[in-house]
Formats: C-alpha cells, structure tokens, sequence
C-alpha cells in the first residue's frame, strides 16, 4: 500500500511542472511578459502592441510621461526615420542631421532663442519589429 502512494506522490510531482507550464504559458503569451522593458510606464506593454499592431508605416501615439510623447512605428529604423522625418516636418521642423539614435530638427522662423530652434527626437528599437520615439512636448505644440 505504502509502494502505490508513493508512485502516485511521485507522479504528482514530475505532472506539476508540466501543469504550471500549461496554466501559465497562455498568461505569459497574453500579457506580452517575454517582450523587453518598456521606456515608459503610463501604459502596459500588452496596451502598446495592441496600438502599433494594425499600424502601417505611421507614427501612433502610445502615452505622455515627464514632458515627453512616446510615439511607436511598427517596421525597421530605416522607414521609421522616414515617418518620424515627415511627422516632425508636419509640425513645422526641418530634418538637420542624424546622430546615433537622435534626430536633429531646426526651426528658423521667430525663434528666440537657439534652445527653441533645436529638437532632438531619440529613438529606439523596443523589440524586433516596433521602434520607440521620444519627442518633447515643447516642440510638438505650435
């Protein structure tokens, strides 16, 4: 008798991990818990997925935190700068420069000062296929 509950104990235990995969993997899967860090925290990772995964080739909204809009495009750097480029233009600025992950813009007209004159908008490949746009709200508000 004392054999026959220690094989079903045993079987119990080598079934737990398997069981604990099965309940937690669709959690994990969902909740996007695998994708890195997000640079921001007013919203959750799944939340922002969720915004840029129907998008094509534009720039979408994602949150404001600390004086800064986080903006997200779903594709490679390379189109990603073009739309940050041409939203930026939108917004009255001129494409300078590229240095690293900044994009430099300048404005010329009634600018007072050389700190107004200038935007620099970071960017960053969040995952494979999203890349993450900081712009300071200043420079978007005209």
């Amino acid at each position: 008798m004392k054999l026959k509950k220690r094989k079903v104990f045993t079987r119990m235990l080598l079934l737990l991990p398997f069981l604990l995969i099965i309940i937690l993997l669709p959690f994990a899967y969902s909740s996007k818990t695998y994708y890195p860090a997000a640079p921001f925290s007013a919203i959750s990772k799944k939340e922002a997925v969720q915004a840029l995964e129907p998008s094509s080739k534009e720039l979408i909204y994602l949150t404001e935190e600390d004086g800064k809009r986080w903006y997200g495009f779903k594709g490679n750097q390379g189109d990603g700068a073009e739309a940050v480029i041409s939203f930026m233009k939108s917004k009255g600025w001129t494409y300078q420069t590229q240095e690293g992950a900044g994009y430099f813009f300048g404005k010329e007209s009634g600018v007072s000062t050389e700190k107004e004159a200038s935007a620099i908008v970071h960017s960053e490949m969040w995952t494979g296929q999203y890349v993450l746009y900081r712009i300071p709200v200043r420079h978007l508000e005209e």
